[in-house]
């Protein structure tokens, strides 16, 4: 029996949400053998037999290319507050506060993701009796692209502008600044919204880089070291007028349901002018 590309694509896209060549095979009466062989001659993600045996799946191909707005926010997300670890297996994880669960379902979500979000409560430190949430997924393909996307392991200090196309760079930064950065009320006499992004210079000069050429700022603004012996900075803008323009520029580019809500609340609230 001959398969088409554009059907082997269609069975490949429902094999990409965990289902076995076998089952496929059984639900539109193919052999699993040519289902394989055909996902091999165009090119297509084949799961070893150490994937087979998951419990769990995931979109694992999803950040082999960032061709997608949705793809480039997530890696500015990741770039922030992600990470990548070989130790034991290679693996991609998030933790977040409990209170933005919500992101990382959404997350969870686009990866197409059957992996567990876990809940845990500090039990040492000055955040002790806090709740957080832990999403992590076992992966060789999804660590090895995330790596050849830039998010290398202990990242903090080294993490470079990434490798994307233009296009994509206002999502990223939006990422970044959901990840990383915050948007607060400064309560003077006439009250007025900040913004702060973070990270090492290579990023600050990235982000500040784009900023001028797409004119949403006219002048450079020196960035902050955050603490001292550490390679992370602070880049910081004040001004209703300016922190609109800014944040109005980033958000155009997804889908409103896509950002971290709670920044994108008091996004609103700067562009309405309320102060509350």
């Amino acid at each position: 029996m001959i398969i088409t590309k554009e059907e082997t694509e269609y069975y490949h896209n429902i094999y990409m949400q965990g289902i076995s060549t076998l089952k496929l095979g059984k639900m539109f009466n193919l052999n699993p053998d040519t289902l394989r062989e055909n996902f091999h001659r165009y090119g297509l993600y084949v799961r070893s037999n150490k994937e087979n045996s998951r419990r769990f799946f995931a979109d694992f191909n999803y950040f082999e290319r960032i061709d997608t707005a949705e793809k480039a926010y997530w890696l500015g997300f990741i770039y922030a507050d992600g990470y990548v670890s070989s130790t034991n297996g290679k693996r991609f994880g998030m933790s977040l506060s409990i209170k933005d669960i919500d992101h990382l379902e959404k997350l969870n979500r686009c990866l197409k993701s059957t992996y567990p979000i876990n809940t845990y409560t500090v039990n040492h430190g000055y955040k002790i009796g806090s709740e957080y949430c832990r999403l992590i997924i076992s992966s060789d393909k999804l660590y090895d692209d995330l790596v050849n996307q830039g998010v290398y392991e202990h990242k903090t200090n080294i993490i470079q502008k990434p490798n994307i196309e233009k296009q994509f760079y206002a999502p990223f930064i939006l990422g970044l600044f959901d990840g990383d950065g915050s948007i607060f009320l400064n309560h003077t006499k006439s009250p007025f919204y900040n913004i702060n992004f973070m990270g090492t210079l290579d990023i600050i000069e990235f982000i500040q880089n784009y900023f001028i050429e797409e004119k949403l700022v006219s002048y450079l603004n020196k960035p902050y070291q955050k603490r001292e012996g550490q390679s992370v900075y602070a880049l910081r803008y004040g001004g209703n007028v300016i922190v609109e323009k800014i944040m109005t520029h980033l958000y155009q580019t997804v889908d409103t349901d896509l950002p971290l809500k709670r920044k994108y609340e008091l996004y609103l609230k700067c562009k309405q002018r309320k102060f509350d």
